[in-house]
């Protein structure tokens, strides 16, 4: 754990928790993963470990859908406004 970590994990355990499932979004990707599957992976290795579990458990769609627009606008700024405009000119 890094000392960044650390840090958070004494001051917001619950934002420690949230910055750990990231994390392991992003490890997953590195593995190759698409990211659906690295969320999905993600989020089974927290509730092993039991990390954001009751959230998790009762939430995991719609956290699913967050992480996945939230790592899609940080990672690939203009993935979701290229996708948008798909969405329209087909629509049309």
């Amino acid at each position: 754990m890094t000392e960044i970590a650390e840090r958070m994990a004494e001051n917001c355990h619950r934002l420690y928790e949230y910055a750990y499932l990231v994390s392991r979004v992003r490890c997953h990707l590195k593995e190759g993963l698409t990211l659906k599957n690295a969320i999905d992976l993600a989020i089974d290795d927290c509730l092993k470990e039991g990390i954001l579990e009751e959230f998790l458990t009762k939430h995991r769609e719609e956290a699913t859908m967050d992480l996945m627009t939230e790592l899609y606008t940080v990672e690939r700024p203009g993935f979701l406004r290229r996708s948008m405009t798909a969405q329209r000119s087909i629509r049309l």
